[in-house]
């Protein structure tokens, strides 16, 4: 399945972006100091590389109320520019590996 078809939050999208650095990790990445975080997330990485499963994360009730919110968010969007949004499941970075 072409990853830009998947739908978000399906299981066949957590499997295909398992392992893989995304957008919403990249402050653990970046992260500054010690590298504590930055090895955190490593570890967590290379365990879904080799399991192939995704690692549950942490959600906040904000985040949920995002996730669920989305939806709207996106409408508002599109009707105050007047244009249409196309959602993608995962784009691969055209370059870096697993990113």
């Amino acid at each position: 399945m072409n990853p830009l078809e998947l739908v978000q939050l399906s299981e066949e999208w957590f499997a295909y972006k398992a392992g893989k650095v995304s957008a919403s990790h990249i402050a653990e990445v970046m992260a500054k100091g010690q590298g504590i975080t930055r090895n955190k997330y490593m570890v967590r990485l290379i365990l879904e590389r080799i399991s192939g499963l995704p690692t549950e994360t942490y959600q906040s009730s904000s985040m949920a109320w995002g996730t669920a919110t989305e939806p709207l968010a996106r409408s508002a969007y599109e009707f105050y520019r007047d244009v249409e949004v196309k959602q993608i499941g995962f784009c691969d970075h055209p370059s870096i590996e697993f990113a």
